[in-house]
């Protein structure tokens, strides 16, 4: 669940179908993507009032979905949720262990594969700059 700027919540989930919703006072939307069993999704309130969720698809990949645009980032993940955070200056990043093991950050305020190596099944979290 994020709180938005201009009030409110929306909060994402896995219904029991395995495909990503959010819900809440920016509306209500059946996104009909399948996201991998027993992974979270994470959601961000953006500057702007809307919302951007970060999860992991039923094939092992990266999606950011929300009123900052969708995007497949053809990304392998390593089965634990991402972190994402709304930027200051509008949009978002997106912090994930990537399925060799690496750190990356991707989003708004660009992409890197930080080349440092996370222990298995170990989340990340990220914080606005």
């Amino acid at each position: 669940i994020t709180a938005l700027s201009g009030g409110g919540y929306e909060v994402a989930f896995q219904d029991n179908t395995g495909s990503l919703w959010t819900v809440g006072s920016a509306g209500n939307s059946q996104w009909r993507l399948g996201m991998k069993a027993g992974v979270g999704v994470s959601i961000a309130g953006l500057s702007n009032g809307g919302y951007e969720a970060a999860f992991e698809d039923n094939t092992g990949g990266l999606w950011t979905v929300g009123s900052a645009g969708n995007s497949q980032w053809k990304l392998g993940m390593a089965n634990v949720a991402p972190a994402i955070t709304a930027l200051s200056g509008g949009g978002y990043e997106v912090a994930f262990q990537d399925n060799t093991g690496s750190l990356w950050t991707v989003g708004s305020a660009g992409n890197s594969q930080w080349r440092l190596g996370m222990k298995a099944g170990v989340g990340v979290s990220i914080a606005r700059q």
